[in-house]
């Protein structure tokens, strides 16, 4: 996304009529005799022409615009008509990876969320194991699903045989079947009601997709017609579903129609229509999509990286561990990741090459089939040998931190070069001697040589005096922070106060008046009604929110921190907005308290609890390696230990050593 350069190219849409009067849409493919460039004559990793396509159009606004005056008088007459049939296919039953995929793109679930519902549901006898990479169903679940096909939608949707597929993963371990629906005849969604949306949704998911792949294909007819007028020609495409097939039942996200799947009117070669409009369209080529968890899991999947069991707490570490964040259902890298992927590609090339782990994964098979012993493979991998260099040789080469924490981006005007530095306290930018610090908010790939020029010379006029306080008589700066701009009062050796802007507030806008108010926070808006504790508005780290006692409340957006009144300020304050801690896996009943025994997620990491004692997992340790019985006896030993004793700050100072 970095070394993206979008283009921007324009073409014409008409809108057409018959004579009946049905309307539909078309878009330019030629004029002149010449093609007009499209979206795929891009090169999607640069943004750039791709190589032989000079002979192509690419038009500009102003060809655009004066096209459409010149074309809308013309006479219009269907020029080809081609109707192709097609079949759609289902896919096969789920894997773990496809049930991620499609849980994430169908539901919104993240990785972790999918896999704590299917424990549950395979817990509880709804379905199959859920950490399988095979795509095959046992002769008991295709005898239940092409039962329930023949019985609900009749033999149409029913092959004369059984569907069987193959699993195409790498490295695929094909100990278990297929995810599915449990036992010989499958529990009804219905029968979840009252069990919590998600694992109703879940396996609705799992239940229809199960049917799907046992049904015939999809039979679809596709339209492609052509309009001509003068030296221009339009297309337009649709798409009419003949028989639903195994669409009765599931659909996939690509199965969702788009607008090339409208449904055209009737229409014969040599028929004339009426242009209703001609209508200019900018287009900008977009850099490549970023990851979400379902996009990682399959690529992760086809590389061979990892297994099964691995994949949810994968996206969950590389979060945990800020190497991504996400916005929306976006992975977007972080400074951090940048400086780690520099740093391994640098030192340690071989250990993250894409086909590292499958080729592990290939010897740890030799090693458990008794075709490779063990020991020499471990030797080999530390010490080297056989032209491996040994992880040894690697720790201990040098490392080039500087370097590695250095991104060019190009020249300034000077030719000198511009840099992101990623230093210890976060990111910013170089330019001779200038230097800037970098919100570290801001995506790598966002920051071209453009916006680190405007960012350097913005940085310049750090920090700026607005005026002085008339109380204290202290100067009222504008600075500029790792983590964005904000005020303080008073000079760094007499610093009383400081507080961030307001949310969406420019600096540019700024002032005295307004500095001195944000700065005044916390402001006391009046006393509660029955408490009759004040209530407070304030801005934190988090952003503005409300304190009356002990309840704290984040102010919603729209609502004015500073001059919000007490009436609201209450309502606000009365809302639940608090949220239990996520239960990530339920475990049972405790054998003696008969008290649920759950995992839960807390603000340190996941944890076990009865209700009345809690204990932490360990370090790297997955909720999904924990049964009760393990449960039940941490729990034991940690109510046997007692409370645990805080360490106090204000106790005798050791005495230090001569």
């Amino acid at each position: 996304r970095h070394a993206f350069k979008g283009t921007r190219w324009w073409d014409l849409e008409a809108a057409f009529s018959t004579s009946g009067g049905d309307e539909f849409t078309a878009g330019l493919v030629s004029l002149g005799g010449q093609r007009i460039i499209n979206g795929k004559d891009f090169d999607r990793a640069s943004g750039s022409l791709k190589a032989n396509k000079e002979k192509a159009l690419l038009l500009q606004e102003a060809d655009a615009t004066q096209a459409a005056q010149d074309l809308l008088k013309n006479q219009w007459t269907v020029r080809s008509l081609v109707e192709k049939p097609s079949k759609s296919h289902p896919s096969p039953p789920f894997t773990t990876s496809t049930l991620q995929q499609g849980a994430a793109n169908q539901l919104g679930f993240s990785a972790r969320q999918t896999m704590r519902v299917a424990q549950w549901l395979y817990e509880n006898g709804y379905i199959t194991y859920m950490r399988t990479d095979s795509t095959t169903l046992s002769r008991e679940a295709l005898g239940a699903a092409r039962g329930i096909i023949k019985d609900k939608f009749g033999s149409a949707y029913l092959p004369d045989k059984a569907r069987i597929y193959k699993t195409k993963v790498k490295n695929a371990q094909e100990a278990h079947e297929a995810i599915r629906p449990a036992g010989s005849h499958f529990k009804t969604p219905d029968t979840l009601k009252g069990e919590g949306d998600d694992r109703k949704r879940l396996y609705q998911l799992i239940y229809n997709r199960t049917l799907a792949c046992q049904m015939n294909p999809a039979l679809i007819s596709r339209t492609v017609v052509e309009i001509a007028g003068g030296d221009a020609v339009f297309r337009a495409e649709g798409k009419v579903i003949d028989f639903p097939g195994y669409l009765a039942v599931y659909r996939r996200s690509d199965d969702t129609e788009t607008e090339g799947d409208k449904t055209l009117p009737a229409l014969q070669q040599g028929q004339i229509l009426d242009c209703l409009s001609l209508k200019p369209e900018a287009h900008d080529t977009k850099p490549p999509a970023r990851y979400t968890e379902a996009t990682l899991v399959k690529e992760m999947e086809a590389l061979g990286i990892g297994r099964p069991s691995t994949y949810a707490s994968t996206m969950e570490t590389i979060q945990r561990r800020e190497y991504v964040v996400k916005k929306g259902n976006k992975l977007i890298p972080t400074f951090t990741a940048v400086a780690v992927v520099r740093l391994m590609e640098a030192n340690f090339t071989e250990l993250v090459d894409y086909q590292f782990t499958a080729r592990m994964e290939d010897v740890l098979d030799e090693i458990s089939l008794g075709e490779e012993e063990s020991l020499p493979y471990l030797r080999r991998f530390y010490f080297g040998g056989n032209g491996d260099t040994g992880l040894k040789a690697l720790l201990s080469a040098p490392v080039d931190i500087r370097s590695i924490c250095t991104i060019p981006l190009g020249s300034g005007d000077d030719g000198q070069p511009v840099n992101i530095r990623i230093g210890r306290y976060g990111p910013f930018l170089e330019h001779g001697e200038a230097r800037t610090s970098l919100d570290s908010h801001i995506p790598p790939a966002d920051v071209t040589l453009e916006a680190a020029t405007h960012l350097l010379e913005v940085g310049d006029s750090f920090p700026r005096e607005l005026g002085k306080d008339p109380e204290s008589g202290l100067p009222v700066l504008l600075k500029k922070g790792r983590y964005g701009i904000y005020l303080q009062l008073g000079d760094d050796e007499n610093k009383r106060k400081q507080k961030a802007l307001l949310p969406g507030m420019h600096h540019e806008d700024a002032n005295l008046e307004i500095a001195l108010e944000i700065l005044s926070l916390p402001r006391e808006i009046g006393k509660h009604p029955e408490s009759g504790e004040p209530v407070l508005a304030d801005l934190g780290r988090y952003g503005p929110y409300l304190k009356c006692g002990s309840t704290n409340r984040s102010l919603p957006s729209g609502e004015d921190l500073l001059t919000i009144e007490l009436q609201r300020a209450v309502e606000i304050l009365n809302t639940n907005t608090r949220k239990g801690a996520e239960v990530l896996r339920e475990l049972g009943e405790h054998p003696d308290s008969q008290t649920a025994v759950q995992i839960k997620s807390g603000r340190y990491g996941p944890y076990i609890t009865d209700g009345s004692t809690n204990v932490s997992l360990k370090k790297g340790e997955s909720p999904e390696e924990i049964d009760l019985a393990a449960a039940v006896e941490r729990l034991a030993a940690k109510a046997a230990a007692g409370p645990s004793r805080r360490r106090s700050g204000r106790g005798r100072a050791r005495k230090r050593k001569a």
